[in-house]
């Protein structure tokens, strides 16, 4: 437990020292916001601290050297959060190992802000439109002697009324300590800005650092650290618990803590959840209120292929 201790304590250092000048002021000063929502309920749940686990095909989003950890045919993740007002955000990846050539994988993230009222220079309704963001990214991972690696290629799109694009690359890398501690970190969305007509946005480029934990066998303590191009680091905190009820299904209590969201208010960034696992099925689901904005709610379903 020291050792995984001075380790992130050196990385809190060195995250901070390398990044001193990004800070709130920076806040508003990149685009394509969605990039920063997560995959999976499960990692959600926990404070949106999963770069040290990253142990299926949500591995895509949060530290693309997880996917290594995919084994047999693959694995299927599918999410739906219930966001403010009429805006739905959806997550579906795939991963799939090939023997000595390592994990290929696919995600697409899709945020969808409902049906708007379009008006003129005047105040005076003209229509509608459908704001939308998406990203694909493709996958790849190799485990390189005891370092596992990975990489994505990204696809950005933004539709207000005109639709920009930008494309970006994520870079992963995962070590094993021993067989309770596990560090991982990875580099995101590095790229092109995205254009619109005459406006141009930076991409959210992260630097995220994260450890895991096994407290005991069915018990797990994570931790991540981001250092954000667009405003303060921050820290996610979280914890799982998986109780076996039956032979063939097991269930999980998760909470965690992020500081990203302390200053909304209400909860202050507290993240709760839970799943149902049966065989190689599992329902996840997680709640994380953001003050006075409301109360989101995520549902994932995710399946492991023999």
């Amino acid at each position: 437990m020291k050792k995984i201790l001075a380790v992130l304590a050196c990385a809190v250092f060195c995250a901070n020292l390398g990044f001193a000048s990004f800070s709130s002021s920076d806040i508003g000063t990149s685009g394509a916001a969605f990039l920063k929502l997560g995959a999976g309920a499960r990692p959600t749940a926990m404070g949106d601290s999963f770069a040290g686990i990253s142990d299926d095909s949500t591995a895509i989003y949060w530290n693309p050297a997880g996917l290594n950890q995919v084994a047999g045919k693959g694995s299927l993740t599918l999410m739906h959060a219930i966001w403010f007002e009429d805006i739905s955000y959806d997550w579906v990846s795939y991963a799939r190992p090939y023997k000595n050539l390592g994990v290929f994988g696919i995600g697409v993230q899709y945020l969808s802000y409902g049906s708007l009222k379009k008006t003129d220079n005047t105040g005076l309704e003209v229509g509608d439109f459908s704001p939308t963001d998406m990203a694909v990214s493709l996958s790849y991972a190799k485990k390189v002697k005891d370092i596992s690696l990975g990489a994505n290629l990204k696809y950005i799109s933004s539709k207000i009324t005109n639709t920009a694009t930008a494309y970006a690359v994520d870079l992963g890398a995962m070590k094993k300590i021993n067989n309770k501690i596990t560090l991982g970190a990875a580099a995101q969305n590095v790229g092109t800005k995205l254009k619109y007509v005459s406006e141009e946005d930076s991409l959210p480029m992260n630097i995220k650092i994260g450890g895991a934990y096994t407290v005991k066998k069915n018990w797990l303590a994570v931790l991540d650290i981001n250092a954000p191009i667009d405003n303060d680091i921050n820290y996610g905190i979280g914890t799982e618990y998986v109780y076996k009820l039956k032979d063939k299904i097991d269930i999980s209590g998760r909470a965690g803590y992020n500081t990203r969201n302390s200053k909304t208010g209400g909860l202050n960034g507290i993240t709760v959840g839970f799943g149902v696992k049966y065989q190689d099925y599992c329902f996840d689901y997680a709640f994380v209120p953001y003050g006075d904005l409301g109360n989101t709610n995520r549902i994932s379903f995710s399946v492991q292929f023999k």
